[in-house]
C-alpha cells in the first residue's frame, strides 16, 4: 500500500533552548542509563490514525501501529524506559480533535523545567485552499473531509504548544509528525501535499527535520515490515535504537540516522523511489543507545513483531481507582458511563448527567487527584459532541444532512456545550478562540432556524435574522476560514428575494471548502425557485457533480431540478437510482412521490411511495405527509384526507408545514361540500399569520368554493383579492385567473372571460403550477366550445397532455368535444376514462350543459352508479 507524499518531520527543540547537551548541542530523546536523581521525567503524546471517521478521508492501514510501536519503543530500555503512566497513546477513534488537544494540554500542565516532552503524530496532513496565509492541518480521526478549520488541528496551534512548553515551561521538546497525504483529500487539486511540507518547514524553521521521502514521492507501508508497518517508521525506530550507530559511540546523530535511512529505505522500496531527507545540524545527537537493547534487537530483528501498546486510560487513574471503594468509586464509574452515553449536560429520566456527576465528585477530597482528569474528559466529550454535528454538515453524508435539515432542534444545546467546555478549560486556553467561534456559530445558527419559522411575522423574523447575522459575523471574525459560517449567513437570505446575497455568501463558503457540496446545491435551489432560472440552477448543480458524480445529496437535488424542468421521466430515473443506492433513506421516495403526483397524476403509485417515505421518517409534515393526503383527495377519498390533514395539524409542526396542511385540508373540505368547515379553515389560514403564498392559496380555494356554490359575485371578489396578496410570482395565480375566466363565462361576459383565461395560460411557468395549468386549459377549452371555436378548443384540451398525461382532464376534454359534435359513444368513452382517472365530483358531470344528451343514456347512469355509488 502507498501513502502518497508522506512527510515525517522530527523536530527537536525551539529557539535553541532545547539543545542543552554540551557535547553536541542537542538534548537526546531519552537518557536510558541515567539515574532517577539526574533524569527529568519524560512525558509523551503519541497519536496514530489509520481509520478515519469520514469515508471521504482515505484510510491508512498501519499508521496506528506505527504510533503503537513508537510508544512501545519509548517504554523499552532502548527508548528510555518511559513509564506507561507518562505516555498518552491515542489511536483511531480515540484520536479525536478534542482528545488530541486535551492531551497536549496535559503536557502543558504536567511538564516543568528540564522535563522531556514528546509529541508524535502519524496520520494525514493537508491544506485546503490556496491563500496567502494558508495554514497546514493535521487530520484527526473525527476531522471533516472539507473545511479543515471546522475540526482539523492547525499547525499554528501545535507551534503555540511547543513554544509554550519550551519558552514558558522551559521543558525539552521533541515533535515527530508523520503527516501523510494519501488519496484524494480536499487539497489535492491545489497542491496540498507540497503546501503542507512548506508550512511544516516554515513554522518550525531552523530545527532538525527528518522527512520520509522526496517531494512527489510515496511513503510506503506493507506487511513485510514488522507484520504491518510503514517502511520509514520501521527503520526509524530501528535506527534510533542503535542500528544507525555506525561509529559505535552509543549515540545516534542526525548524520547517522540520515545515512541509515538513505541506505535502508530505497533498497527495500525499489523499484518505487523513496529517499528520506534530513535537514539541520548533522552532528546533533538524537538519542543514546542502550547496548543490551541493541543486542537484543540485532538478535531478534528478523522475527520481531511490533509490541502493541495498550490503548486507553492507564497509570494514575487505574492505580488510584484500584484502592478506592464506596460511593465515590461507584459515582466515578457512573460519570465515565455518562460520558460514554453522551449524557453530558442532561440525561434521560433515571440517569444523571456527566456534568452533574462531575460537580458532585469535584467536591470529594477522596477524588482530588482525579479532578483535573475528570474536567478534561468532560471538556473533551463536550467538544466531541459538537464536532460530530459540524462533520454532519460538512461531509456530504445524506443521513447526517437529513439530521441538519429535519432535526435542527438537536443543536440547541451546543452553545451551552461549548460555553461549558471553555469554562472547564479556562479562558486562557489556546483553543478558547476556536471554541468561542463555534459557540457563536451555533447561537447564530439556532436563531437562523427560528427566523426561518417566522416567515409570517416579518417584523419579528427580520429582528431575529439580524441578531443571527451579528452572531455569525462575530464567529467569522474569530474564524475566517470556517466555511460553514458564511454558508449559514447566506441561508439567512433565502426566500426573501435577495438571491445575490445568497450567492455571495455561499460562494465564500465554497472558496473555503471547494469540496463541500451543500452551498452549490442551495444556490441552485435559490436561483431556481426565486428567479425560475432552471439553467442557472443546473450550472450550480453541475459544479457540485464535478466534485462527486455519485453524491446522494447532489443527485437528489438534480431530481428536484428535473421536476422543475418538467422532465418527470428523468426525475424518476434518478430517484430509482437513489433508492437502489440507499434504500433506507426516505428522500428519494418522497421526491418520486411528488413527481408522480404533480407531473404525472399517478396517485396510487405516489401514495405507495409516500407511505414508504413516512415509514422511514414519520416526522416529515411537508412533502411526503402533504402529498399522501393530496393523493387521498385526488382519488375520491377526501374523507380520509380530512382526517389525515387534521392529524398532521395537531402535531408540533412549523408554520410553513402547517400552511401546506391547512390549505390542503380546505381543498378536501370543499370537495366534500363541507362548506362551513371549509370557511372556518379559510378564515384561520388568512388571519393567523401564514405566508403570502399560503394565504393566496387559501383565498384561491375560497373563490373556487363560491364558484362551486354558484355565488359568482362572491367568487369574483375573493379571487380578485387573492391576486393582491402575494406580489411575487405565484403558482396559484394560474388557478385564480382561470377561475376568474370561468366566473366571467358564466356571467355571460366572453371578452373578459377570454382575457383571464389567456392570463392563466401564458403566465410564466413554475413547476408547482402544472396541475393548475391543466385545469386552466380544460376550462379555456370548454369556454371556446361555448363560442363555437372547435379547433381552438381541441388545441386547449390537447395542452392538458403536456401537464398531466394521465390526469382526468384530458379525456374529459375529449368527452366535451365529442358531446359538442353529437358523438354520444365517444363522449361516454371519454367520460368513462375521466372517471377511471378519478374525476373528483359527480356535480361536474351532472351540471355540464354539453352532457345533457348523454345523461339520458343507460350507460351514463351505470357509470355514475359505478364511480359515485349511493352511500
Amino acid at each position: 500500500m502507498q501513502r502518497p507524499i508522506c512527510i515525517l518531520l522530527l523536530l527537536t527543540g525551539i529557539s535553541g533552548i532545547l539543545y542543552a547537551q554540551a557535547e553536541k548541542g542537542v538534548t537526546p530523546l531519552a537518557t536510558p542509563n541515567a539515574t532517577p536523581e539526574t533524569q527529568h521525567p519524560t512525558r509523551a503524546v503519541v497519536v496514530g490514525i489509520s481509520d478515519y471517521q469520514s469515508s471521504d478521508i482515505p484510510d491508512l492501514k498501519f499508521a496506528h501501529r506505527d504510533a503503537e510501536a513508537f510508544a512501545a519503543w519509548l517504554k523499552s530500555p532502548g527508548g528510555g524506559s518511559v513509564p506507561a503512566d507518562n505516555i498518552q497513546l491515542l489511536t483511531n477513534h480515540g484520536a479525536t480533535n478534542a482528545a488530541f488537544a486535551d492531551a497536549l494540554d496535559w503536557l502543558l500542565v504536567a511538564c516543568g523545567e528540564g522535563d522531556q516532552a514528546i509529541i508524535y503524530f502519524s496520520g494525514h496532513g493537508d491544506v485546503e485552499t490556496k491563500t496567502l496565509n494558508q495554514l497546514g492541518f493535521l487530520l484527526l480521526h473525527d476531522s471533516p473531509a472539507r473545511s479543515y478549520k471546522a475540526g482539523a488541528y492547525p499547525l499554528i496551534y501545535l507551534q503555540d504548544i511547543v513554544s509554550t512548553l519550551s519558552v514558558q515551561n522551559k521543558a525539552r521538546v521533541t515533535v515527530v509528525t508523520d503527516a501523510c497525504h494519501a488519496g484524494k483529500l480536499a487539497g489535492t487539486s491545489i497542491g496540498g501535499p507540497a503546501a503542507t511540507t512548506h508550512n511544516l518547514a516554515k513554522q518550525f524553521a531552523n530545527e532538525v527535520k527528518i522527512l520520509s521521502c522526496q517531494p512527489n514521492e510515496f511513503s510506503l507501508e506493507g506487511e513485510q515490515w514488522g507484520g504491518g508497518r510503514g517502511v520509514f517508521s520501521w527503520h526509524l525506530v530501528d535506527g534510533l535504537s542503535g542500528l544507525a550507530d555506525k561509529n559505535a559511540d552509543n549515540t545516534v546523530s542526525l548524520f547517522e540516522i540520515g545515512r541509515y535511512l538513505e541506505d535502508a529505505v530505497p533498497a527495500e522500496t525499489a523499484p518505487l523511489p523513496q529517499l528520506p531527507m534530513t535537514v539541520g545540524d548533522r552532528q546533533a545527537t538524537l538519542t543514546r543507545v542502550d547496548p543490551a537493547a541493541l543486542a537484543a534487537l540485532r538478535t531478534d530483528k528478523e522475527r520481531r513483531k511490533p509490541i502493541l501498546a495498550v490503548i486507553g486510560s492507564r497509570g494514575m487513574e487505574d492505580v488510584f481507582l484500584a484502592d478506592l471503594a464506596g460511593a465515590d468509586s461507584l459515582q466515578y464509574a457512573e460519570f465515565k458511563k455518562a460520558l460514554e452515553n453522551r449524557d453530558l449536560l442532561d440525561a434521560p429520566p433515571g440517569r444523571r448527567s456527566a456534568d452533574d456527576l462531575y460537580r458532585e465528585l469535584s467536591k470529594s477530597p477522596n477524588l482530588a487527584p482525579l479532578h483535573n482528569l475528570m474536567r478534561r474528559n468532560l471538556a473533551v466529550a463536550l467538544q466531541d459532541a459538537v464536532q460530530q454535528a459540524l462533520n454532519a454538515l460538512l461531509d456530504n453524508d445524506p443521513y447526517e444532512a437529513n439530521a441538519w435539515n429535519f432535526n435542527p432542534q438537536k443543536y440547541s444545546l451546543y452553545p451551552a456545550y461549548l460555553a461549558h467546555a471553555i469554562e472547564l478549560l479556562g479562558t486562557g486556553h489556546y483553543m478558547t478562540r476556536d471554541l468561542q467561534a463555534k459557540q457563536l456559530f451555533f447561537e447564530g445558527y439556532n436563531l437562523s432556524k427560528l427566523a426561518g419559522e417566522l416567515e409570517n411575522e416579518p417584523q419579528r423574523r427580520d429582528s431575529i435574522r439580524e441578531k443571527a447575522k451579528a452572531l455569525l459575523l462575530q464567529s467569522f471574525a474569530l474564524d475566517g476560514e470556517a466555511a460553514y459560517v458564511p454558508y449559514v449567513i447566506g441561508s439567512l437570505y433565502f426566500f426573501i428575494g435577495q438571491t445575490d446575497s445568497v450567492v455571495t455568501w455561499h460562494s465564500r463558503a465554497i472558496e473555503r471548502a471547494p469540496s463541500w457540496l451543500t452551498p452549490y446545491l442551495d444556490v441552485a435551489y435559490e436561483v431556481a425557485l426565486s428567479n425560475s432560472d432552471f439553467q442557472g440552477a443546473e450550472t450550480w448543480i453541475k459544479r457540485a457533480l464535478e466534485q462527486d458524480t455519485m453524491s446522494y445529496v447532489v443527485l437528489e437535488r438534480l431530481a428536484w431540478l428535473r421536476q422543475w424542468q418538467f422532465r418527470p421521466e428523468e426525475a424518476n430515473a434518478i430517484c430509482d437510482k437513489l433508492i437502489t443506492l440507499k434504500p433506507d433513506l426516505f428522500n428519494a421516495y418522497s421526491t418520486k412521490a411528488n413527481t408522480l403526483y404533480w407531473l404525472q397524476g399517478e396517485y396510487l403509485e405516489s401514495e405507495k411511495l409516500c407511505l414508504r417515505s413516512l415509514e422511514l421518517n414519520p416526522n416529515q409534515y411537508s412533502w411526503a405527509y402533504w402529498t399522501l393526503g393530496a393523493n387521498y383527495t385526488q382519488t375520491r377519498r377526501a374523507e380520509i384526507a380530512v382526517e389525515h390533514f387534521r392529524k398532521g395539524l395537531s402535531q408540533n409542526i412549523t408554520v410553513f408545514e402547517k400552511g401546506f396542511l391547512l390549505t390542503s385540508l380546505i381543498v378536501a373540505l370543499v370537495q366534500l361540500e363541507q362548506y362551513a368547515a371549509a370557511e372556518k379553515a379559510i378564515l384561520e389560514a388568512t388571519t393567523s399569520g401564514f405566508s403570502a403564498p399560503h394565504q393566496t392559496a387559501a383565498q384561491s380555494i375560497a373563490g373556487r368554493m363560491w364558484l362551486q356554490r354558484g355565488k359568482l359575485k362572491k367568487a369574483e371578489t375573493v379571487l380578485r383579492h387573492a391576486l393582491t396578496i402575494d406580489p411575487s410570482l405565484c403558482d396559484v395565480w394560474v388557478q385564480i385567473n382561470a377561475h376568474l375566466g370561468e366566473v366571467k363565462k358564466r356571467q355571460g361576459k366572453p371578452t373578459e372571460a377570454e382575457s383571464f383565461f389567456k392570463k392563466a395560460i401564458v403566465q410564466e411557468k413554475i413547476w408547482a403550477d402544472y396541475p393548475y395549468r391543466e385545469e386552466a386549459h380544460l376550462l379555456y377549452g370548454n369556454f371556446l366550445l361555448s363560442q363555437n371555436r372547435v379547433a381552438e378548443a381541441q388545441s386547449q384540451f390537447e395542452k392538458c397532455r403536456e401537464y398531466r398525461p394521465k390526469g382526468w382532464r384530458l379525456p374529459y376534454g375529449y368527452a366535451l368535444l365529442a358531446a359538442y359534435e353529437g358523438k354520444t359513444a365517444a363522449a361516454l368513452d371519454g367520460l368513462e376514462q375521466a372517471l377511471e382517472r378519478y374525476l373528483p365530483r359527480k356535480e361536474i358531470v351532472l351540471e355540464e350543459p354539453l352532457f345533457k344528451k348523454i345523461r339520458q343514456t343507460k350507460r351514463f347512469r351505470d357509470l355514475m352508479a359505478t364511480y359515485f355509488p349511493s352511500k
